[in-house]
């Protein structure tokens, strides 16, 4: 008798896998199944074909447009009742499910104690505010379009009549419109202005929590990991922030822990209810971000797997039922198609291993800032422990552990998302505003970190010891899971002064110039408002009627006047960080200005101003009240010719000419001589020569002003200036004529007459022709031996490149200091100090925190003997 050799094990789980890849497609061969496969995977395709417009044409790319616009607010509706009808179908079985997810008294009561002070850290350490624009203010205009027009795109420009927006210019956007379509359905209980969203945003960080608490503990059956996990995920800066900022990374990290929880009821209770409820869940959490549906994989096919585990409805009605409800974000996609934001030398693709790399500098290497803050909203030991978590998973799916090598896999497939983060440059985290991308790898990191420790309680410390703790003794895996949450917890609420300090974007220039005009419009009684905008979707996101300059622009003057009738003058012309030309500091952050824009605006429309801050200490916000079309250039109303000393008449000549007007004018004409008004008189045009006494000068630079004014609307039209250096009777040596004995500086070299960028020396406007361009640090020192007696100076930050926190001036004499200050944005501070018998004079200028853009300039520095 011969006796068979028994199969190889490795054989065995061939023959195994074989077998069920042929169950798997018996079940998937009928034809419900084969119909609902076409129909699925012909919806993508068809999609993404006609918004080809190589492909299809441009026709039908318009088409996919239109559909973008109109069909998701329908698909929305249908998606919200079809889930509402499931739940109350399923509402037993809910409860009879989540009560076997209780994890006990204690448990709940620690889990509570800690949501309740990650909430309460949020909410009272963090401002709530944005954080990021224009993509919340985009959010908050598509929330306005969907709930008064049906239409899911931005409401780029249109007015609020009678409560009722009527948008006249609608935009297809490449953001996901979820979360926008959430905020329409609050908008009928909690306000059309949307400052609820704060708060709503808030609630849904407590429900994040709940939601991901129970996703862990029904995936792991494992009390700490779920627990630390959830504490890990809550007490994580940047998600503290971006919750507190209401953009729609939160949604999505809510959106992912309920996917994972229904994903897991499905799975247990195994019918086609469950699985269509799923569908519905995983779609619209493709309607976060577009990344999304590139995660929805590590869903899919273990929902697919199980699906066809025997031939019913239940593989067709999962898989319809997700290909219909994506289809709002699959035509976002396809609408966008090949669009590469940032182009140029930085296009928007093929940087995903730098990425990684700068990314894992950025989250693991965050010193603390010289005043105790964080650098960045990125706890260096979650990063370690997260990685560590990995580390751990690896191992323990190499010892063929079931649990982590199906966690392992299904990281693989969810992951595809974060590859598409990262391959692009909004994967970025050196540009701040990219940051809030992390919150798409947290809900993993924090698993990672409690998977760590989970590790080295129950596997690590057994191995190489006699301790063995025990997942069965509730009260030791209780205090070892408060141990681990309490130091999660308290690394984090160690830095509440960052949090109070709003380190998070602090210095984002679109989210403080919106924050600076909430702030204004607070102050202001509740009327109807219109505001003339480059962005005219920030204010149509709050409630307020908005235009684009170049609306108004096309505007008759008649057409003006009536708009400015209907508004009763409460018309405003805003004037932001569009209409400032300079570059972005950080070249990657690509954005548009249009300068000249708002140049010709302001020079075509009368207006006066009636608020204006610094933001950032880069630029300026204006707002000013509109008037209707002006009758004259303003530009080319008055030019300032010559500011002289005429030796002949022993008197000061000022030379200026007012351009010729249609019609008189009840205006006035003033002449200032270093701020001292000296004339006064009508309106007149032509060429002027005026003499005047010396009696207003001083030695050194003085400065002529000429301004024209509004008498009847005391508005000043027009001034302009001119600076002449005048030594009169006085020794004066220009400064810039000496050579400094030692000169140091961290970027760059010292420029003569000339800013660090080698431009006009430039503060807030005016242009000055004599000083020294430097860069903090600088150190310039001049031997003066003794020979003087005064020295007079002006201090500034050029406006080349205006931003930072400001620098700090330091004059000294013989190493003692005789005269410091701290300058920011766009201030003009004048020094004027004895240097009688000093030898060597020291020019200092320091960087504060931030040493980027301090570009520093010493003006008209002179010395007097």
């Amino acid at each position: 008798m011969v006796i068979s050799k028994p199969p190889s094990s490795k054989a065995l789980v061939i023959f195994h896998l074989m077998t069920k890849i042929r169950t798997l497609l018996k079940n998937a061969i009928h034809p419900v199944a084969i119909i609902s496969l076409l129909f699925s995977l012909g919806i993508p395709l068809l999609i993404a074909f006609l918004g080809n417009s190589q492909l299809a044409g441009a026709e039908n790319k318009a088409l996919i447009g239109k559909l973008d616009l109109n069909l998701a607010f329908w698909l929305f509706s249908i998606q919200g009742m079809l889930t509402v009808i499931l739940l109350i179908d399923l509402r037993e079985d809910a409860k009879s499910y989540l009560k076997e997810l209780n994890p006990g008294k204690n448990w709940w009561l620690v889990f509570l104690t800690f949501t309740a002070i990650a909430v309460f850290a949020t909410s009272f350490w963090i401002e709530g505010r944005h954080r990021v624009q224009s993509d919340e203010s985009i959010m908050l205009s598509a929330a306005q379009n969907l709930y008064h027009n049906k239409i899911a795109g931005s409401c780029d420009e249109g007015e609020f009549v009678q409560g009722k927006l009527n948008c006249t210019a609608h935009a297809n956007n490449f953001k996901a419109f979820g979360l926008s379509y959430i905020y329409a359905l609050g908008m009928p209980i909690f306000g059309k202005d949307l400052q609820w969203i704060f708060a709503f945003h808030i609630i849904l960080f407590a429900l994040s929590a709940l939601v991901f608490f129970w996703a862990l503990l029904a995936w792991s059956q494992n009390k700490l990991l779920a627990l630390v996990g959830t504490v890990a995920l809550m007490f994580q800066p940047t998600v503290m922030f971006q919750f507190r900022s209401s953009s729609v990374e939160p949604l999505y990290v809510f959106l992912s822990a309920l996917s994972l929880l229904v994903m897991h009821w499905a799975w247990t209770k195994d019918t086609v209810r469950h699985w269509t409820l799923l569908a519905i869940v995983l779609a619209f959490f493709g309607q976060t971000r577009q990344e999304t549906v590139f995660c929805l994989a590590a869903f899919i096919i273990p929902a697919v797997y199980k699906q066809l585990s025997k031939k019913d409805l239940r593989f067709p009605a999962f898989i319809s039922t997700l290909s219909i409800f994506s289809i709002p974000i699959l035509l976002t996609i396809s609408y966008y198609q090949g669009y590469g934001f940032q182009g140029g030398e930085f296009e928007a693709h093929g940087h995903f291993f730098k990425h990684i790399a700068v990314n894992w500098k950025v989250m693991t290497q965050s010193p603390l800032q010289a005043n105790g803050l964080l650098t960045n909203p990125f706890l260096t030991s979650s990063t370690w422990l997260a990685l560590g978590g990995l580390i751990a998973l690896i191992i323990q799916a190499i010892r063929k552990d079931k649990f982590a090598l199906k966690i392992f896999g299904f990281l693989l497939l969810y992951h595809i998302q974060s590859y598409m983060v990262f391959e692009n440059v909004s994967g970025d985290f050196t540009i701040e505003i990219n940051q809030r991308y992390a919150l798409v790898i947290f809900p993993t990191i924090a698993f990672l970190s409690a998977y760590l420790l989970n590790w080295l309680i129950f596997t690590l410390i057994p191995l190489i010891s006699n301790y063995k703790p025990s997942l069965q003794k509730e009260g030791i895996t209780l205090t070892l899971a408060l141990a681990c949450s309490i130091v999660i917890a308290g690394l984090t609420l160690n830095h509440q002064e960052s949090f109070k300090a709003n380190i998070m974007y602090n210095r984002n220039h679109l989210a403080t110039e919106e924050y600076q005009i909430l702030q204004w419009l607070k102050t202001q009684p509740q009327k109807d408002r219109l505001f003339i905008y480059s962005r005219p979707w920030h204010f149509i996101g709050y409630g307020h009627s908005a235009m684009h300059y170049n609306a108004i622009n096309r505007m008759s003057a008649g057409e003006l006047q009536n708009l400015l009738d209907k508004y009763q003058n409460e018309v405003y012309y805003v004037r932001g960080l569009d209409c400032w030309d300079r570059e972005t500091w950080h070249k990657k952050a690509v954005e548009r200005r249009i300068g000249s824009v708002c140049d010709q605006f302001e020079n075509k429309f009368e207006h006066q101003m009636i608020f204006s801050t610094l933001i950032t200490n880069n630029y300026r916000l204006n707002i000013a009240r509109m008037g209707n079309v002006r009758d004259f250039n303003v530009e080319k109303l008055l030019q300032i010719n010559s500011f002289t000393l005429d030796s002949a008449h022993s008197k000061l000549l000022l030379e200026y000419e007012i351009a010729e007007l249609n019609s008189g004018k009840p205006w006035r004409k003033l002449v200032y001589i270093n701020d001292q008004l000296i004339s006064n008189l009508p309106f007149s045009t032509g060429f002027f020569t005026k003499y005047f006494d010396y009696d207003s000068l001083k030695a050194g630079y003085n400065n002529a002003k000429v301004s024209i004014l509004d008498t009847l609307k005391n508005q000043v039209i027009v001034t302009k200036s001119i600076r002449s250096f005048f030594p009169l009777q006085s020794q004066i040596t220009k400064l810039t004529d000496l050579s400094p004995k030692i000169q140091q500086q961290s970027w760059g070299k010292l420029m003569k007459n000339r800013s660090v960028n080698g431009n006009i020396l430039t503060v807030n406007g005016q242009s000055f022709e004599n000083g020294l361009g430097t860069h903090a640090q600088s150190y310039i020192e001049y031997e003066l031996l003794g020979q003087y007696q005064k020295f007079s100076v002006l201090v500034g930050q050029d406006d080349e490149d205006l931003g930072g926190d400001g620098m700090k001036f330091r004059i000294l004499g013989d190493n003692k200091l005789i005269w410091e200050q701290i300058v920011k944005g766009d201030q003009i501070i004048p020094a004027e100090i004895s240097v009688e018998g000093i030898n060597v004079l020291q020019l200092q200028v320091d960087s504060l925190q931030n040493k980027n853009f301090d570009h520093a300039n010493w003006l008209e520095p002179l010395l007097f003997r």
